[in-house]
């Protein structure tokens, strides 16, 4: 299921991160792509998983917090993937992805997208298949490979959540204007 909150933060806090925190983003090399992010306060985690936890209904676990930036030159890749891996360590498994949107929509029709595979007709993957995860991933920024089937609108203050086996990217891959979102990726805590 993928459901949105519109104000998921307190507009104070909102600002204070806007105004004092969200720059000098580092840049960080992976494969296949180039991203500009950085990690928040710990506290502003805690704050993440508490909001979350609430509109689960259940106990959540981080497994990566990070801001991320893009514009016109920097982080203007399609990657249109499933989440199977959040980190090199990989100690913490994702079930979910959300992307809470900081800034004023960059552009015109602008957020994230959600995607159908064309060879297999499905838009999400079993992520215990590595192998169906790796060819998918090979046509990452072929657009002829894969049917746009909608795009969630990029709205300051707007929190997205959805399953980490959907496929999905940013869009449209380069804005003008900087995209600045924070993205959690949780699992469900066992009580």
């Amino acid at each position: 299921m993928i459901y949105i909150v519109d104000d998921f933060l307190d507009k104070k806090l909102l600002n204070k991160l806007n105004d004092s925190f969200l720059f000098n983003f580092e840049e960080i090399v992976r494969p296949g792509c180039t991203i500009h992010a950085k990690r928040p306060p710990e506290e502003f985690i805690k704050y993440m998983e508490s909001k979350i936890s609430i509109l689960e209904g259940k106990a959540i676990e981080s497994c990566l917090c990070g801001f991320r930036y893009s514009d016109g030159k920097k982080d203007t890749h399609w990657r249109i993937h499933a989440d199977l891996y959040v980190d090199h360590t990989q100690r913490c498994v994702p079930e979910r992805a959300g992307v809470l949107y900081m800034n004023d929509s960059p552009g015109e029709l602008t957020g994230t997208a959600f995607w159908e595979y064309k060879k297999t007709k499905k838009d999400s993957i079993n992520l215990k298949n590595i192998n169906a995860h790796n060819e998918a991933l090979n046509y990452a920024e072929d657009l002829s490979k894969w049917d746009l089937k909608t795009v969630v609108g990029h709205k300051k203050n707007r929190f997205l959540s959805y399953p980490c086996s959907n496929y999905h990217s940013k869009y449209p891959n380069i804005t003008i204007n900087p995209r600045i979102v924070c993205v959690i990726f949780y699992k469900f805590k066992n009580v």
